[in-house]
Parts: structure tokens; sequence; C-alpha cells
């Protein structure tokens, strides 16, 4: 997942989570959905001045009703002992596709690097996904091959990194 030595990481942690079947993100605007296989709790390296959370996965818009809109946005989240909440708003990202004509189908393999500012003891973070308006929710974790009949279905895990700098 990333270019950096491995000599160069500080106390990584990586979790791989193999999906078996789908997960649909909210049809409704600005309802978040937590990515499966996107939270960790993680104590970073004493003395690090930061700490990276890379994950990667899949995502597509296959399941959609208006013109392949699916625009997408991402929140990093940590848990302060009662809620969880967007760690910063700077930190959002997004992804997405427009057709304007005719109703497509867009497949996104996302990567995602986050560098934070390190913390002292343990703290559980999380990624959420978004749809930017109703109507374009998106299917992680899974592909359908067009080989004719869309009948062929793969799942694709879900890699997350995290570690001190």
């Amino acid at each position: 997942m990333t270019f950096i030595r491995s000599s160069a990481l500080l106390k990584p942690e990586f979790l791989v989570t193999t999906h078996t079947s789908s997960q649909e993100t909210s049809n409704t605007a600005n309802v978040s959905t937590v990515i499966n296989g996107s939270s960790i709790t993680y104590e970073p390296y004493p003395g690090s001045n930061k700490v990276v959370y890379e994950i990667s996965f899949y995502a597509t818009n296959h399941n959609i009703t208006q013109y392949g809109e699916c625009a997408q946005y991402l929140k990093l989240e940590e848990y302060n002992g009662s809620i969880w909440s967007e760690i910063s708003s700077t930190n959002r990202k997004n992804f997405g596709s427009e057709s304007a004509n005719a109703i497509q189908t867009s497949y996104f393999y996302v990567h995602l690097r986050y560098v934070l500012p390190a913390w002292s003891g343990s703290k559980q973070l999380r990624l959420t996904i978004a749809a930017a308006e109703n109507d374009e929710k998106v299917v992680l974790h899974k592909i359908n091959f067009f080989d004719g009949g869309n009948a062929t279905s793969m799942f694709y895990s879900t890699s997350l990194l995290v570690y001190s700098i």
C-alpha cells in the first residue's frame, strides 16, 4: 500500500478484511455509512510525530437510478469515549462521476492516505462514506463483470495500514 521503506514505519498495524457480500451506502444525501474494514484501534509509537492511516477499497455505482451520478464524500472519524466525530473537515475526501445523457456504471478503486498529528494512548479510528445528494448510493467491495448477462460477482478485500513516522 505504501511506497515508504518498511524500516521507516514505526509500529505498523495492518488489517485486511475479506468480503463475501457487498455493502451499500445510503440512498439519502449526507447519511454516513461506516466502511467495513476501516475501523482500528491504534496507539502511536512513543516519540513519533505523525500517524498515517492508509486504506484501499472498491466501490461501484452499478445500482443507480439516475444518470451515473455518484458523488461521495469520506470522513475520517475518531471515538472520544462517548461519540464518534470527524477528526477535521480539512481531511475530508471525495470521489464520484457524472454522465449527462445515459445511465452508466463507474468503478472506483479508492486508495486514501491521511497524515495525522501523533497522540498519546490508544485511539479508535474509522472511515465513513456518504452520498452528496439523494439517489447517489454506491456499492462497496463488489464488482459485477459485464459478461453479456452481468451475472458474475467478485468481492474485493479492504486493506488498512496504520503506522507512525
